[in-house]
């Protein structure tokens, strides 16, 4: 747990002392690097860490539970080929994925609030979550990737972005309604934010209605392979998040981002030319997470557009007139997510990423 706190230290340094300067880009890539390469050497450390293992043990002795997507597969038999191990496998994901999640905040946030939004990935939780749920979020990675063409409205390669991505893990495809999404938003038609707007109103309701009596009936529309999340839900709390009110807390503050957001979008779009389409994907995120949290198959659908609080988090404080203000309200969400990261990793061991141990050996930090 000691290196996760003094990594946050350090990016929280990062932040305070950060000056705008040329030097700040190299920091920056230095300390995604940082946590990269701690994410990488890491053993044993997240809750399928071990499952990872025995799949690539399968791979190598050449069987196949069929768990695998086509496209890790290939990953995992070039590893072998080329005389990799397990831990290479973890190696490779680590360093795409966290110089994914560099590239997309260097790329999309005011060079002012990076340092924060690199904050935001580490205590938001999903860089932790990256340690557990490797395929999805190196499917996520390509995703990354492949929204800087959908930003210039490349529809066809970010579609072909989105197949490759379902290679590596199937549930890349529910990016489809959002690229249609941002499509019907540039048609102008419809007032497709309103109509967000509106859902996420609803989705409040249902943050308080338990939808897990219901899922049930899903069984016979989904793939036999996600149909066990929903099985474990019923019969095993480790298999999904507890609907109680420190859960519901969870959605409160997504929820207010999204109407901070929604009603100041006016003077966003001055200074974000796609804070449109940040505001479709958190949408979706606020939306999915407030109707079906602690429902597991939904969780892997809403991991999808959690991402996109690093782009929403920084802006909605950017907009603010006075520094003051900017200043109350980035302590706030510091507060925030430094509370979120010591409840759902330190305390409740969120992805199973404490103790943290090297490759090296225990004694490596």
């Amino acid at each position: 747990m000691t290196v996760y706190i003094v990594l946050i230290v350090i990016v929280l340094l990062a932040v305070v002392f950060s000056s705008g300067r040329k030097n700040d880009k190299l920091m920056f890539w230095v300390l995604v690097g940082l946590l990269a390469v701690i994410s990488a050497i890491r053993y044993q450390v997240g809750t399928d860490y071990p499952g990872y293992e025995l799949r690539f043990s399968y791979v190598q002795r050449g069987v196949s539970d069929g768990s695998l997507e086509t496209g890790f597969l290939w990953l995992v038999k070039l590893i072998i080929r080329f005389g990799g191990n397990a831990q290479t496998m973890f190696a490779i994901a680590s360093i795409l994925t966290g110089f994914a999640f560099g590239y997309t905040i260097y790329k999309n946030d005011d060079p002012k609030y990076r340092f924060f939004a690199l904050f935001v990935y580490v205590c938001s939780t999903v860089y932790f979550g990256t340690m557990n749920a490797m395929r999805q979020y190196f499917a996520i990675a390509i995703l990354i990737f492949g929204f800087e063409f959908l930003k210039k409205r490349k529809y066809i390669l970010y579609v072909l972005c989105i197949f490759f991505a379902s290679l590596f893990h199937t549930s890349a495809i529910f990016m489809l309604p959002f690229a249609i999404l941002v499509f019907i938003n540039d048609r102008k038609s419809v007032s497709l934010l309103g109509v967000l707007n509106v859902l996420v109103f609803i989705s409040i309701i249902f943050m308080f209605v338990d939808l897990r009596p219901y899922v049930d009936t899903l069984l016979d529309f989904i793939p036999e392979r996600y149909a066990a999340y929903l099985l474990e839900d019923y019969f095993s709390e480790k298999f999904f998040e507890a609907r109680n009110f420190s859960a519901i807390l969870k959605c409160i503050f997504p929820t207010a981002l999204w109407f901070f957001t929604y009603y100041n979008r006016k003077k966003l779009l001055m200074e974000h030319k796609y804070i449109d389409l940040y505001m479709i994907g958190w949408a979706l995120y606020v939306i999915i997470n407030n109707a079906f949290y602690g429902i597991n198959i939904f969780i892997r659908v809403y991991t999808l557009f959690e991402y996109f609080s690093l782009y929403i988090v920084p802006a909605a404080i950017g907009v603010m007139k006075l520094k003051s203000n900017r200043r109350i309200a980035s302590i706030c969400v510091v507060l925030y997510y430094v509370a979120l990261t010591s409840y759902a990793i330190f305390y409740k061991n969120g992805n199973n990423v404490i103790p943290y141990d090297t490759i090296f050996g225990k004694d490596f930090f």
